[in-house]
């Protein structure tokens, strides 16, 4: 899965064809693919493409495909947002509720009041420029959370991103 990716490569955009890369993934054209630990900064998500060429086939020309996520759990900690009203508003309607969630070796921390962490909030706008003055006097808002309206906050696409200290 590759966001800068705006063609379709074969699975779709969004997705980017691999190539044989020494020490990140190998076998990309075969039935067994090694992904190496480079291949997988933090969380990585692949999808496999399989073309039935067998003309005796009932799925002759089918196109099927599957796709699997790795988590590196080896890195000390590891942020996720996770969104409680989805990604997507409808006709500039809606909020959502955005929370960051962190993990160390698989498990959630600091996942109670009072946290330990500080949680700054940025936003950007649809041509990924930062929002100045998104905070009111900074350019960034605090919290584990963050609420996300689409009459206030999003203009066409907005991006959003938090830092963890």
């Amino acid at each position: 899965m590759d966001s800068t990716v705006s063609t379709d490569q074969g699975g779709g955009v969004g997705w980017k064809k691999l190539s044989n890369t020494t020490n990140v993934y190998t076998g990309v054209t075969t039935r067994l693919i090694t992904i190496y630990p480079d291949a997988v900064p933090s969380v990585a998500t692949f999808k496999c493409v399989i073309k039935d060429t067998d003309s005796t086939s009932d799925t002759y020309n089918g196109t099927f495909y599957d796709t699997i996520t790795f988590t590196d759990l080896s890195d000390p900690v590891q942020c996720t947002i996770v969104s409680s009203g989805g990604d997507t508003f409808v006709n500039g309607n809606g909020s959502t509720v955005l929370t960051a969630r962190l993990f160390r070796g698989g498990s959630e921390i600091d996942s109670t009041s009072p946290y330990t962490y500080t949680y700054k909030w940025y936003k950007y706008d649809k041509n990924a420029s930062l929002v100045t003055g998104w905070g009111g006097t900074t350019d960034y808002k605090t919290g584990k959370s963050v609420t996300v309206t689409a009459a206030q906050d999003v203009d066409v696409k907005a991006t959003f991103r938090v830092e963890v200290e």
